[in-house]
């Protein structure tokens, strides 16, 4: 279902996920290529890491991305079954722009960042694991469907 604009092939990167698992090398070197280029006006590297990709920009302060490896598969096999060059280049766009050039990125301030945040569902147990990766006194801001709170979190 990929198609050749450039919001829908980012969106059916998630469709992806039906496809057996596609080796990312052919995604990757594309996206390398393109940000040596600066083909989408974003300039940066990206390499193969244990778990996933890294994405760096070439700013003076570069901002290191780890795309885990999950999504990097998303991507390959949206890659991989792009009906044509166009769709391809598309989908390498998305990333680069995402990845290097922050499009993904949630602003600081409070005001241009809330309409971006959607609230998400989570079973309790993700709460909970996500908690305990978190240092002492930091508390994950949750509530149940209801707006009770689960003190067994913390």
């Amino acid at each position: 279902r990929t198609t050749k604009t450039r919001s829908s092939v980012c969106d059916d990167a998630g469709a992806a996920t039906r496809h057996p698992m596609t080796d990312p090398r052919a995604f990757l070197a594309d996206v390398a290529k393109a940000l040596e280029d600066n083909a989408f006006g974003v300039a940066g590297a990206v390499r193969s890491q244990e778990g996933g990709a890294v994405f760096v920009d070439k700013s003076e302060v570069p901002r290191p991305r780890l795309v885990p490896h999950a999504e990097l598969a998303r991507l390959a096999a949206a890659h991989a079954a792009a009906p044509d060059a166009a769709a391809k280049n598309a989908l390498v766009e998305c990333a680069c722009r995402a990845y290097v050039g922050g499009a993904a990125d949630v602003p600081n301030e409070w005001e241009a960042a809330k309409t971006r945040l959607l609230p998400q569902l989570w079973p309790l147990e993700k709460v909970k694991a996500k908690q305990a990766t978190l240092p002492p006194g930091v508390v994950l801001p949750h509530c149940g469907l209801h707006g009770e709170a689960d003190a067994s979190v913390y």
